[in-house]
């Protein structure tokens, strides 16, 4: 919620980022993630804009789920993309 409190105070765009590898030390119930060395990763990114518009008309809950639901879509992505490498 934090970013989006942010976002919504400087008038700034979100750039929803994500990472993903394909082969890790171990994975958390947060997705939290140690690439073993020489793996292969991705950094994905997604277009900053809507959420401007959504952060002004809409309530800050709404806010966070669209931009939670780009994040899993995102790193699902990326974690598909370095799977199919190896």
């Amino acid at each position: 919620m934090g970013v989006i409190q942010l976002a919504r105070a400087s008038g700034l765009p979100i750039v929803p980022l994500t990472f993903g590898c394909s082969k890790k030390h171990f994975a958390s119930w947060d997705r939290f993630m140690v690439p073993y060395p020489w793996s292969r990763g991705l950094y994905l990114w997604g277009p900053p804009s809507g959420f401007r518009e959504m952060l002004m008309s809409r309530a800050l809950e709404a806010a966070r789920l669209e931009l939670e639901t780009v994040l899993n879509r995102l790193t699902d992505q990326a974690d598909g993309a370095v799977k199919r490498e190896t």
